[in-house]
């Protein structure tokens, strides 16, 4: 072979190597980018996501709060009448922090009347939102 040719030879595998290296580190870097633009959008994705739900569980919860206290204030009759109308519910009662807001039934099953170690006023203390169903099935049992 010729000097000539293996100068050019030279030359090629050279541009070959640098284009090769330069595709798979610009490959590299824009799949890096890629990865990271996409964390970054979910990110912030999930911090409105969480926003929102905390704000709408907070109204809800001030919902039941402010229903109850409207039941309380105007006639807790409505409800007991309710209740007693073939209702499948023994008692009802919302609790807050603060203690029980709205209780109607027997008075015996009012949730403080147990004092706070019940396990359920634990969690109402807690902060935490449930609600709790015994229902009358037609055998007489629960």
């Amino acid at each position: 072979m010729s000097i000539r040719l293996k100068t050019i030879f030279i030359l090629i595998a050279t541009v070959v190597v640098i284009t090769v290296s330069t595709l798979g580190i610009s490959l590299f870097v824009s799949q890096y980018r890629f990865n990271e633009t996409v964390q970054t959008t979910l990110q912030f994705m999930s911090r409105i996501a969480s926003g929102l739900l905390t704000s709408e569980i907070g109204r809800l919860k001030e919902e039941v709060k402010f229903t109850a206290e409207q039941i309380r204030k105007y006639d807790l009759s409505i409800l007991e009448n309710q209740m007693e109308q073939d209702s499948p519910y023994l008692t009802l009662s919302v609790l807050t922090r603060e203690g029980v807001i709205l209780h109607a039934g027997d008075p015996d099953a009012k949730p403080l009347s147990g004092g706070r170690e019940n396990a359920y006023i634990q969690r109402a203390f807690g902060g935490e939102t449930f609600l709790q169903l015994l229902l009358i099935v037609r055998q007489g049992s629960f």
